[in-house]
């Protein structure tokens, strides 16, 4: 059997330590510094809160909240029309806790798993009323769209974030809001 040189086993060694020590060593992140690592290849689901972040701001400082009982909003619809799979209630719960936390709305917390099967296997096919027969006085849905470009080597995302406040009982947009946020890469960091 062939034994290895010394110095072969020499240079590997220090080629393995000084890789070990070159690498960047393992730390923990604050999840709001922009430190974090930023993708070119899809949707980060801190691009969809952060986005979710500036229009729940904006809502707020609009008109809807400028007078009278703060007002009960049902946070109804999340649409994901990109190929990143985003889980829905880490965008949601952002936006919840920002309006509830405001003082300035009344949330309604989403149904649970348990509510929702009582309703489907209700045999009469009524409509489940919240209790006291309270509404929602606006719903609240949040949008997720997609844009590639490419030019030579270039590649380009544009990812669209829609949120629209709407009375419940007229379906009138009480509010609206876009975000944007692109990202651009060459093809060999993009893999589309």
């Amino acid at each position: 059997m062939h034994q290895p040189h010394p110095l072969a086993l020499t240079l590997l060694l220090a080629a393995a330590t000084l890789a070990t020590a070159c690498a960047a060593p393992n730390q923990r992140l604050d999840t709001d510094t922009r430190q974090r690592i930023v993708t070119t290849t899809g949707l980060d689901v801190d691009d969809a809160v952060r986005a979710a972040d500036v229009m729940t701001q904006s809502m707020l400082n609009s008109r809807v909240f400028a007078d009278g009982q703060p007002p009960l909003i049902e946070v109804s619809t999340f649409i994901n029309n990109t190929e990143t799979q985003i889980d829905p209630d880490s965008v949601l719960k952002k936006i919840r806790v920002e309006l509830t936390n405001s003082g300035l709305a009344r949330v309604l917390t989403p149904r649970g798993q348990d509510q929702i099967a009582a309703e489907q296997s209700n045999p009469y096919g009524d409509t489940p009323t919240m209790p006291d027969g309270l509404r929602p006085d606006y719903t609240l849905s949040f949008k997720i769209l997609d844009d590639r470009a490419r030019a030579g080597r270039i590649r380009e995302l544009t990812y669209t974030f829609q949120m629209s406040l709407t009375e419940a009982n007229t379906r009138i947009a009480a509010w609206e809001g876009e975000e944007r946020i692109t990202k651009q890469g060459s093809k060999a960091t993009v893999g589309w």
